[in-house]
């Protein structure tokens, strides 16, 4: 790509073959995301949903090529890829390492290879206080109308799993 091109496709996958030992999951998989466009991945149990995010943001590898914002996923700019993708799973239970939001963002950080002296863990705490403040006040707000609407208040459990939603919407 030339300076001053307009890239297209954000992500592109071209020839991709991929197996767990005998088992073929992708056989010359062609597949590109447009820059800007949303995208969701949808599939049965075991139809390769995982495998395509795990191939794409380098934790497996396979044959043929994937270019992720220009850069050829590689172990050369492997580093450069995994700061600007990340993934969000369908379940928050699997995807937190760490008993906190701010032990996983510190992890995270830290295997970007952050020096440790940048992490500056009293704003990441309040950013998170923060936007766990906003999503509450938006569910207490969402909880309101829907309680005119159907004179019930939901359980903390429901606001839990509004809260999640949400933020896989996001």
């Amino acid at each position: 790509m030339c300076e001053g091109d307009i890239m297209k496709n954000i992500i592109e996958m071209e020839n991709i073959n991929f197996s767990y030992n005998k088992n073929q999951i992708f056989k010359n998989l062609n597949l590109t995301f447009e820059k800007g466009s949303f995208t969701t991945i949808i599939g049965n149990n075991g139809s390769g949903k995982s495998t395509l995010i795990r191939l794409l943001v380098g934790l497996l590898v396979c044959e043929g090529k994937i270019t992720i914002n220009g850069l050829e996923l590689n172990h050369d700019n492997l580093k450069k890829i995994i700061s600007k993708i990340g993934v969000v799973f369908e379940n928050p239970d699997d995807q937190f390492v760490a008993e906190t939001v701010l032990d996983d963002i510190v992890f995270s950080l830290e295997n970007m290879q952050v020096d440790k002296k940048e992490i500056d863990k009293n704003s990441i705490q309040k950013e998170t206080q923060r936007n766990e403040v906003r999503e509450i006040n938006r569910i207490n707000i969402q909880e309101d109308n829907r309680q005119r609407r159907e004179n019930k208040k939901l359980t903390k459990k429901e606001k839990i799993k509004l809260i999640k939603k949400s933020q896989n919407k996001h």
